[in-house]
């Protein structure tokens, strides 16, 4: 066997090699014999390229070109979301690198970045595009070992194929002039989060900025294993925090891809788009050769943030679950300020090690549930895990708005007690030095004080004014330069009645504001039913009703914490709970918990015209509907009831009805978003002429509230076809690459 690998003067290409039978088995076998480092530097010589141009043809393969088998290598293939045919796999031309010229192909070496254990990452610059790289090459030695230079390739196959802004971009795969692989990428400015973990000083705006920088990482794992990938090093020092607000997955080096089948079958057998997703073809990913990469006990990762399984080299048990449990460690870090790995508490669970901090319950909760070392207790993958951690940030923030107001209010009424105290105390005084000079300063006090009361008033009216249109902004503006006035002429702001009076108004219908847009979220929500389930119970968590869709809980104590909320929307909060129970039942929900939610809204919302038309909805009876309708006046009606009668008028088959009486509600309310929304999914499911009027109708609702609803106007329905695929909801963010 060692005769057939002799280096001939003409070495043989790719297609020889393959083609050879006895050549193809002394090769296989040569992989799982203890001399492999001998076998790698036959096949390195072997597959040696001359010098001259005409050997390195600019529309080679680099696969082809690599020192193993190339039908072996394999290409990879992840799945689509959307089950469409994937696109095109990255075969991209041979470029040489002379790393001693300081040149790799047309782009110019300027440092070396880092140096790992398999490659060296180095800065390059292109000078046709005017644009910095970062270049990673496979350590010189290593080049002739067939498992890295599978890795390795494989890597960059990964980021070329997962388009995220979570993941960076892989720009091309080359070889340089000893066989060496490379790939370039995008550079990324910034520091890692173990760096800002390291350096952060426990502050609570820092702690929401981790948790959102936390979200985004599980938002990009969770678009990763909705293509199949399973990344199996996730740690802080692997997640890039870029200068202009990135949060980015760094080294796939060690990812596994999941979901095989055989290649040999792929063209025969291909199934349609619209029945199984396109799946990976690698040599790691098939089950008889993975003993050569992988041996079984072999343990890939950072112990620190490894899962049980992955930690005793169980490698076909890791899965998805797997990186939950790198992101639980890594949330438990965060939260806590320790590493989860620590060496005199290895036996102790996680909710012993979470005894000792005062953490937020749901967080809690998360970290426990990430942190199960039965794999089947965590969530299924990081989709669940960002819904959570959505929420619990959801939450949060309702709740910090919540404080704020209290707190406003008890300094409010401090002020007031200690001025009272004030006055009383020095009223004799006061009263004596007043009689003595009211006669010098009656006058000139008395135009001051006119003046400054017609200010204080003015400045109240406009803010008054502001709040009736919803600009709060402006409203708070206005109060603050009363304040500033009164402040000026030495009185106290916290004792004007009105003043104090008119802020408390503009706070407490800010805060309903801000609810009301919350509520237009959770009922525009295009995201999947898990999510929307997530959401809404974060929802309504923050608000204080927990487990409000648990059916252990009994329907009187859910129905008495809501009726507790704000009296000003309990018809709004009732139609979030019948939009959702509505979409339970449209998804067949084997458990008929929409019932319960129906319940809940009726008993929130009494009005009867209503309760008529809730009953119609569950029966989807349109003459029901239509006869509720006959015994209500639609021009004064609110348009609560317009939007109920719509779905209920939708729901029961007559679509054409629901839309007619939703453009009549348009036109008599056109700044209403919820009224455009609805007729826009309406308009959508309709004639191409339709279509184009619902995208009327959702570009006024976007400006109606600019400020960040999820997804206005669903996709128009088509024929047969994949279905659309949605990833998990992700918070705005600012995106400079």
């Amino acid at each position: 066997m060692a005769e057939s690998l002799e280096p001939s003067a003409s070495p043989p290409d790719a297609e020889s090699f393959s083609s050879d039978p006895a050549l193809a088995c002394s090769v296989d076998g040569s992989f799982a014999a203890p001399e492999e480092r001998a076998w790698d530097t036959a096949l390195r010589a072997l597959f040696a390229v001359p010098e001259e141009p005409a050997a390195r043809a600019a529309a080679e393969s680099v696969l082809a070109q690599l020192p193993v088998a190339a039908e072996e290598l394999g290409v990879l293939r992840l799945r689509a979301l959307d089950g469409s045919p994937a696109p095109a796999p990255l075969v991209p031309r041979s470029v040489e690198i002379d790393l001693r010229a300081g040149r790799i192909g047309r782009l110019r070496l300027v440092r070396e970045i880092a140096r790992g254990g398999v490659g060296v990452v180095l800065e390059a610059f292109d000078p046709d595009l005017g644009r910095s790289v970062a270049v990673k090459v496979l350590r010189e030695e290593l080049a002739g070992n067939f498992a890295l230079v599978q890795r390795f390739v494989e890597e960059a196959q990964i980021g070329g194929q997962l388009q995220h802004p979570g993941i960076v971009p892989v720009y091309e795969l080359g070889l340089d002039a000893t066989r060496r692989p490379y790939f370039a990428m995008r550079l990324v400015e910034g520091r890692t989060l173990a760096s800002s973990l390291a350096a952060r000083e426990r502050g609570a705006s820092e702690h929401r900025a981790l948790l959102a920088h936390f979200e985004r990482v599980c938002q990009t794992m969770a678009y990763a294993h909705a293509r199949g990938v399973v990344h199996r090093d996730l740690k802080p020092a692997n997640v890039m925090l870029g200068a202009y607000g990135e949060t980015l997955v760094m080294d796939w080096g060690l990812a596994k891809v999941l979901e095989r089948r055989e290649p040999e079958h792929a063209a025969a057998e291909a199934p349609a788009a619209s029945e199984t997703p396109l799946r990976v073809e690698t040599l790691r990913s098939r089950a008889e050769d993975s003993a050569q990469l992988s041996q079984s006990g072999e343990r890939l990762g950072t112990p620190a943030y490894m899962a049980p399984e992955q930690a005793r080299g169980e490698r076909e048990a890791i899965d998805a679950r797997a990186d939950v449990w790198a992101l639980g460690a890594m949330l438990f870090e965060i939260a806590c300020g320790e590493s989860w790995h620590q060496q005199d508490a290895p036996s102790r669970s996680a909710r012993e090690r979470l005894a000792a901090f005062a953490l937020e319950p749901e967080l809690e909760r998360l970290i426990e549930r990430c942190l199960e070392p039965e794999r089947a207790e965590r969530p299924s993958d990081a989709g669940e895990v960002a819904s959570a951690i959505s929420a619990h940030l959801a939450g949060a923030e309702a709740r910090a708005r919540a404080a704020e107001i209290a707190a406003a209010a008890a300094e409010t009424r401090t002020r007031a007690e200690r001025k009272a105290k004030r006055l009383g105390l020095s009223l004799a005084a006061a009263l004596a030095a007043a009689l003595v000079l009211a006669a010098l300063f009656l006058g000139d006090r008395r135009a001051r004080s006119l003046a400054l009361e017609a200010q204080v008033e003015s400045s109240i009216e406009s803010a008054s004014a502001a709040r009736a249109r919803g600009d709060f902004d402006v409203a708070r503006a206005a109060l603050d330069r009363a304040a500033g006035a009164l402040a000026a002429a030495g009185e106290d702001p916290a004792g004007d009645a009105e003043l104090v009076a008119e802020r408390a108004k503009v706070d407490a219908e800010a805060r309903l504001a801000d609810l009301r847009l919350e509520l237009l979220r959770l009922r525009t929500s295009a995201s999947p039913p898990h999510l929307v389930d997530e959401r809404n119970r974060g929802f309504f968590a923050a608000l204080g009703v927990e487990g409000i869709d648990d059916p252990a809980r009994s329907l009187k104590d859910r129905s008495r914490e809501l009726i507790a909320l704000a009296p000003e929307l309990r018809a709004e909060i009732a139609a979030v709970l019948q939009d959702w129970g509505h979409r339970r039942r449209r998804q067949g929900d084997p458990a008929l918990r929409f019932l319960d939610l129906f319940e809940l809204a009726q008993a929130l919302d009494a009005d009867p015209t209503r309760t008529a038309l809730r009953g119609a909805l569950r029966g989807r009876s349109a003459e029901v509907v239509k006869s509720a309708l006959r015994e209500i006046d639609l021009d004064a009606a609110p348009l609560l009831t317009i939007h109920l009668a719509a779905e209920a008028l939708d729901s029961s088959g007559a679509s054409d009805d629901a839309r007619t009486l939703l453009l009549a509600a348009v036109e008599r309310a056109p700044d209403d978003l919820w009224t455009r929304w609805q007729l826009a999914r309406q308009l959508s499911r309709g004639s191409s002429e339709q279509r184009a009027e619902a995208e009327v109708h959702a570009a006024v609702a976007r400006t109606l509230h600019p400020d960040g609803l999820n997804p206005l106007l669903p996709a128009p329905e088509r024929g047969p076809g994949p279905p659309r695929r949605e990833g998990p909801p992700h918070r705005p963010e600012r995106r400079g690459f």
